[in-house]
């Protein structure tokens, strides 16, 4: 692998003179529209602070080349952080003292939550702080004029992700974690720890400080629980560290780093140290399928510049575009922090995507998307998607049951269920599913259970997101509706605390319906598999050559496409899943009390364009999800 330039030379080289400039004959009638980003630009994570200042500086670059903002110049200033609280404290300052109109953050597990705490310390907004490193804020909320955004992820999205890559490509029977001891790396490791599945328990857990490393007794401690791949979470100093030790204690296990540890930050990824570890990494839909090309147009300006384009510099100029289009002002006055801000998160996908805000009620990027990417023969390189399983229809079949969703006291509980011959509306799943191709019709009963258990699963996991809560079942404090869903009959509760959802039955024109006064709704399943998915039903039917695919246990053999079938089985399911999930969400909601909206396309209760929507698109909107709050209430952690 060639030798790469340092960023910090690239920036000064390439980036800086393009800065601030404007088009010929622009105006200049008001102050330069400042930039800040803070991040660690000195120390071990230099490196990876410098991604983060390449992509604000070159989106800073292209703006400029195209008039600034309203005609004003653009400024970025560089303010380093330390990787340490009182260094984000003094950067913090420093900005406000520059007058600056924005900060972009390449935070760590370290600072993120002084940053934030910063921002959110006014009555009205005050400054945006865009977040692109590694780390997201620990405590989100539903205030739409938050000013805290976050180019990232949740916790538990990642770890759902990384449980499936400990499926494939990187199979693994006893996984320990090596984390940075913060409160993100905590929530990351908890979140790993409940979602990888029926047959996996994390073999160890090894925390270490921030800046630190794992010691020799640590690791064989992980060696001696049978640990046969090490996950690593926290910062790229705490991979290269971990490559280090393992180096020394003449330990051969493969390493999977999760997202934010693929960067230059880690030497070990650049000078082929790395040569056994997969990396998890994560991007907005928009730039899935690599950075954009103005960005590598402006980086091609340098032969040297550091390749590939890692996540960080991709994040960065992700946000600082949509900051400076965000701050084109409506007239001939500068745009408000206020109105920055509205815009922002006002930011849409294209059409396609049925206009889906760029960031979603809680500030984070939504239709975010990973992919795994591992070490090649010239440095980090994707992994070719026809080797791997698709991304998008949720986690490997099998890694999840019904069981995994339990009842929080103190909750409404929903009880969701496919209802007996008896019920309203009958039973007909098992029809249903093999109408689908799915179900062989009994001859293969423990197949047949187990996709129908999957199919329950995911139908639990999509109503949770959709009533705000984490696709494992976890609350958000604050944010989460007070509600539990189970596919087990409660017993012994009052019948005021428990609603209905039967998932069976047809009907000519509806997909559902509502009995409010009854705390009971019908979401049926047959009028959505034939008016929807039966022209994609599964050719040949499942029969038990798919077990493996089904029960999360098929080899990985390295082969293009060999993952076809499973993943036309896991589309399937879980397409019916989140059709069955959105028509529950939108019947539940008339059971809380809300009627039908036509205010916006989105809205889970539009009746004349939410139909068309995927679950991952829709949502209550304010006035609705106050009604649900005064139904349901919102989840507050216990006090201890």
């Amino acid at each position: 692998m060639r030798p790469t330039r340092p960023l910090s030379a690239f920036l000064l080289g390439t980036l800086v003179p393009l800065l601030g400039s404007v088009a010929s004959g622009a105006p200049d009638e008001h102050p330069p529209y400042r930039v800040a980003f803070i991040g660690p630009l000195t120390g071990p994570l230099a490196a990876s602070g410098a991604e983060g200042l390449a992509g604000v500086s070159a989106a800073v670059a292209h703006r400029s080349a195209h008039g600034g903002v309203g005609g004003r110049r653009i400024e970025v200033i560089p303010l380093d952080d330390l990787d340490s609280v009182a260094g984000a404290q003094k950067a913090w300052s420093a900005a406000l003292a520059a007058k600056s109109d924005a900060i972009v953050a390449a935070s760590t597990g370290r600072t993120v939550d002084t940053l934030v705490a910063k921002a959110r310390n006014t009555k009205v907004p005050f400054l945006p702080l865009l977040l692109v490193g590694s780390a997201g804020p620990h405590v989100v909320t539903l205030s739409p004029s938050d000013g805290v955004l976050f180019v990232g992820s949740s916790p538990v999205d990642q770890a759902l992700y990384l449980a499936n890559t400990l499926v494939l490509p990187c199979p693994s029977h006893a996984p320990a974690v090596v984390v940075e001891d913060t409160p993100r790396g905590d929530e990351l490791r908890a979140a790993l720890a409940r979602n990888l599945g029926t047959t996996r328990k994390l073999s160890g857990v090894v925390r270490v400080p921030p800046g630190g490393a794992p010691t020799a007794d640590e690791l064989q401690g992980l060696r001696t629980a049978g640990a046969d791949r090490v996950v690593v979470l926290g910062e790229p100093d705490l991979l290269d560290a971990t490559v280090a030790a393992c180096a020394r204690a003449a330990w051969d296990v493969p390493l999977l780093a999760g997202e934010g540890l693929l960067s230059h930050g880690a030497p070990a990824v650049v000078d082929g140290g790395a040569k056994r570890v997969h990396y998890v990494v994560g991007s907005p839909q928009l730039t899935l399928d690599g950075p954009p090309r103005a960005l590598e147009e402006l980086l091609e300006k340098d032969p040297k510049a550091p390749r590939p384009v890692l996540p960080r510099t991709v994040a960065a100029w992700t946000a600082t575009v949509a900051l400076l289009e965000s701050a084109e002002p409506k007239g001939s006055k500068p745009a408000k922090v206020a109105e920055v801000i509205a815009a922002l998160r006002d930011r849409r996908y294209g059409p396609e995507e049925s206009k889906t805000p760029f960031f979603d009620q809680l500030g984070r990027a939504s239709l975010y998307r990973f992919t795994v990417w591992t070490q090649g023969e010239k440095g980090p390189e994707a992994v070719e998607a026809s080797l791997v399983p698709a991304e998008g229809f949720g986690p490997l079949m099998g890694l999840r049951t019904p069981a995994s969703y339990a009842v929080e006291p103190g909750t409404k509980v929903v009880w969701v269920t496919f209802g007996d011959e008896k019920s309203k509306a009958p039973r007909t799943i098992e029809k249903d599913l093999a109408e689908l191709g799915l179900g062989t019709r009994g001859y293969e009963g423990s197949l047949d259970d187990k996709v129908r258990d999957e199919l329950m699963a995911r139908v639990l996991g999509k109503l949770n997101r959709l009533f705000l809560k984490n696709e494992d079942g976890t609350f958000i404090p604050g944010v989460s509706f007070a509600v539990s869903f189970t596919d087990k009959r409660p017993e012994g509760a009052k019948p005021t605390d428990v609603w209905t959802a039967v998932i069976a039955g047809d009907d000519k024109e509806a997909g559902g319906r509502a009995w409010p006064g009854e705390g009971r709704c019908e979401i049926y399943s047959v009028f959505l598999r034939r008016t929807i998915f039966q022209p994609n039903a599964l050719t040949p039917r499942l029969d038990h050559d798919d077990l493996g695919a089904v029960n999360a246990t098929q080899p990985w053999k390295g082969v293009k496409l060999e993952h076809l079938r499973a993943d036309q089985i896991r589309c399937l399911i879980d397409g019916y899943a989140g059709s069955m999930a959105l028509t529950g969400a939108h019947e539940l909601g008339h059971v809380a009390g809300l009627g039908h909206d036509e205010t916006d396309p989105r809205s889970i209760m539009n009746v004349a364009e939410g139909a068309g929507l995927r679950e991952t698109q829709a949502f209550f909107i304010p006035a609705h999800a106050a009604i649900i709050e005064r139904a349901v209430g919102r989840w507050h952690e216990p006090k201890k």
